[in-house]
């Protein structure tokens, strides 16, 4: 289904990464951990990948609104999406994608997020506390530094026995305070984390590099692959 919806706000949630919310249409439904893709009208910028990209949810289903939030560069599309002011309409166009939560509850759930891939997660997660956690869930969640980190407060403001949030920076310097992990996310830190990873389904977003990483680390632990579902960020 298309739509035409109203921007209705932007701000800064981390460094060059801004979150973008608009009005929901009365129709329209989603899964957590799903897309839309956003089309600019008339935009000030223009280049060969076009007016449109693929966003994933940062608000839960139940929501009233539609948040999306971006990592910020050059391109025309996220130049031009800058300039917009409330009140300003973009085309909307979805739900898609198949990154969505198993119906059985009971099967523990890992979210690996590298960088802006956190999106569709902190729908997931956002979705969940609301239903008072069924399931365990736990989340890699790797960065440079917090500075860069979408979303890290509202995460760490979550407190539930069956949410576990484990963040990693692969870029510190000597003289900060983050005292958490500092490295990538591989076997050693999935396996510290992640106790029941013989049930566990594994849900991976973030950049082509980090999540076929990801993957193949999986794999090579064992994992079945109907037990891996992945989605690529593009920029």
């Amino acid at each position: 289904m298309k739509y035409t919806v109203i921007l209705l706000g932007k701000k800064t949630v981390a460094k060059n990464t801004v979150a973008f919310e608009f009005e929901r249409p009365k129709d329209f439904t989603f899964c957590a951990g799903q897309y839309a893709t956003f089309k600019l009208i008339d935009p000030v910028f223009t280049d060969e990948k076009g007016p449109m990209r693929a966003m994933s949810f940062a608000s839960p289903p139940s929501a009233d609104t539609l948040l999306i939030a971006m990592r910020m560069s050059d391109s025309a599309f996220k130049k031009s999406i800058c300039e917009l002011s409330c009140g300003d309409v973009v085309e909307l166009e979805g739900p898609f994608g198949k990154l969505v939560l198993d119906k059985d509850d009971t099967l523990p759930i890992v979210c690996i997020a590298g960088g802006i891939g956190i999106t569709p997660f902190m729908s997931m997660i956002s979705d969940e506390q609301e239903k008072g956690f069924p399931r365990e869930i736990t989340l890699l969640y790797s960065n440079c530094n917090p500075e860069e980190a979408t979303f890290f407060d509202e995460l760490n403001a979550i407190i539930h026995k069956n949410l576990t949030v484990v963040s990693t920076m692969t870029d510190i310097e000597k003289n900060t305070d983050w005292r958490g992990e500092c490295k990538k996310i591989d076997q050693d830190i999935i396996e510290r984390y992640v106790s029941n990873d013989s049930r566990s389904l594994f849900y991976l977003c973030g950049s082509t590099g980090m999540v076929v990483a990801m993957k193949t680390i999986l794999e090579s632990m064992g994992v079945p692959k109907d037990h891996i579902k992945m989605e690529l960020f593009g920029v």
